[in-house]
């Protein structure tokens, strides 16, 4: 190592000695404050709970009008928790994204070994499956229509909202009890 470089420069009241490093010397470049500054930045992620998943990529019919704003909203959810959602058509790439949504029977080439279309005639109107496929690396959604889609992507946008990390969802089917989900407001409050 080469001794550092001292210049002494004369100002009205003293002698001031300033020192000049090598451009290897710099805190910047050395090697251990790089691991250094990686291991702080792992320890505060994982004490201050930030998502150590910055992207998410999901596929779906994007024609779909219902699923789009499902999407929208789980993009929000992810947004407000640091991370961000990529999405395409399920058609558009060959390899799986991490949450891909299929409704009304459209099944994409890359998902013909993971689904059969009896689990899809199983649901009914409105109703969807959610389970993990690829040894829990993929989640697959599966809707009766564009309707049930919609419902398991808001549904996931909560729980990202509510404990950021849908990775530990379990497998969940739900078709609904009733045959209209609508609000009814009884308005004046009086019988009829």
């Amino acid at each position: 190592m080469e001794p550092q470089k001292v210049e002494t420069q004369k100002t009205r009241r003293k002698n001031v000695h300033l020192v000049r490093l090598a451009d290897d010397e710099l805190p910047y470049n050395n090697p251990h404050m790089r691991i250094l500054n990686l291991s702080v930045s792992v320890i505060l992620a994982f004490f201050i709970n930030i998502p150590l998943y910055a992207q998410v990529t999901l596929a779906y019919d994007t024609g779909q009008e219902p699923i789009a704003y499902g999407v929208n909203r789980l993009r929000q959810a992810l947004v407000e928790k640091g991370s961000s959602l990529t999405t395409y058509h399920l058609n558009q790439r060959a390899e799986l994204p991490d949450i891909c949504v299929v409704a009304n029977g459209n099944i994409p080439e890359a998902l013909a070994n993971s689904v059969n279309r009896g689990e899809i005639e199983v649901l009914s109107t409105e109703g969807y499956q959610r389970r993990w496929i690829n040894n829990g690396k993929n989640l697959l959604i599966l809707a009766a229509d564009a309707v049930g889609a919609e419902y398991a992507l808001l549904e996931l946008a909560e729980v990202v909202q509510a404990q950021e990390d849908y990775q530990k969802l379990p497998d969940k089917t739900v078709n609904p009890s009733l045959a209209y989900r609508i609000v009814k407001f009884n308005l004046p409050w009086s019988p009829y």
